[in-house]
């Protein structure tokens, strides 16, 4: 057991050196630390859908992923240290068990950042649904005209995103282009029936009934959103309680089984 503690205190001191400290020359151990690091950030980037949410957020994602095998291997080294007793060298195993967590745990974090950003851009849509057809109703004012009073009045992503829009047509003049891309990255249906709509009169003068049913639309979008997140919650919320439960079975069902197979054996004389 004091072996096993010894190896324990070992592996957090280089595991944190690793990971902390950087700039120096590396040792064998910190060496291995960084090439599985390095792996999990491969891993992490091999993903189509999380190479694009990575560029679409400016996610620093060797940070990311720093702080998640930080987390893992934490992880991974307390059951190591709470199934030594009961396993023995099997509990070895905890530790890639808990550095995949934490693989899982970036991979999860890299979602909710695109799903968070996704519904920040639809909270304000409601804005350009309003102000887009207020615009267009003064006479001799184009889509172009309109969108570019209505900006100003956006927030968040969804203002950077228009404006970005913006500046890319005039320097392109590919207004369906730039608008199909946009609506690719948010990767909303109600967005992307917007983008269609103010590519398809860019440049000409349109009466409001093109954008009047957004509002509509909008508020439809969002409330099947919030029950999206609402089930997810309670999903997720489940899994951690299953598992609490199963780990407490385990740590509270080994020892007494063992005691049991124990006074059993005793009895029988085996």
């Amino acid at each position: 057991m004091v072996f096993l503690e010894a190896v324990l205190f070992l592996s957090i001191l280089v595991a944190v050196y690793s990971l902390l400290v950087s700039g120096e020359r590396l040792s064998v151990a910190e060496a291995t630390v960084d090439a599985v690091r390095s792996k999990i950030l491969e891993f992490i980037q091999s993903s189509r859908d999380n190479e694009r949410i990575i560029d679409i957020l400016k996610l620093d994602i060797e940070q990311l992923v720093k702080k998640g095998f930080l987390a893992g291997l934490m992880f991974g080294l307390t059951l190591l240290a709470v199934t030594a007793k009961f396993l023995g060298p099997f509990s070895a195993l905890m530790v890639p068990l808990g550095i995949a967590v934490g693989l899982l745990v970036v991979s999860n974090t890299i979602s909710r950042s695109y799903k968070e950003w996704q519904e920040r851009i639809l909270s304000d849509a409601p804005v350009l649904a309003d102000f887009l057809p207020a615009f267009l109703e003064l006479r001799g004012v184009s889509t172009r005209k309109a969108l570019e009073n209505t900006v100003p009045f956006l927030s968040g992503p969804l203002r950077e995103e228009m404006a970005d829009a913006v500046l890319k047509i005039k320097d392109t003049g590919a207004a369906k282009n730039v608008f199909r891309e946009l609506g690719e990255r948010v990767g909303n249906a109600t967005v992307s029936a917007v983008c269609t709509r103010l590519s398809m009169a860019w440049d000409t003068t349109v009466t409001p009934d093109l954008f009047m049913d957004l509002s509509e639309e909008i508020g439809y979008a969002r409330e099947l959103s919030a029950a999206r997140a609402t089930t997810m919650k309670i999903l997720y919320f489940t899994l951690i309680a299953l598992a609490g439960l199963l780990g407490l079975l385990f740590l509270a069902g080994y020892p007494g089984f063992m005691s049991f197979k124990g006074m059993m054996s005793h009895m029988f004389g085996g």
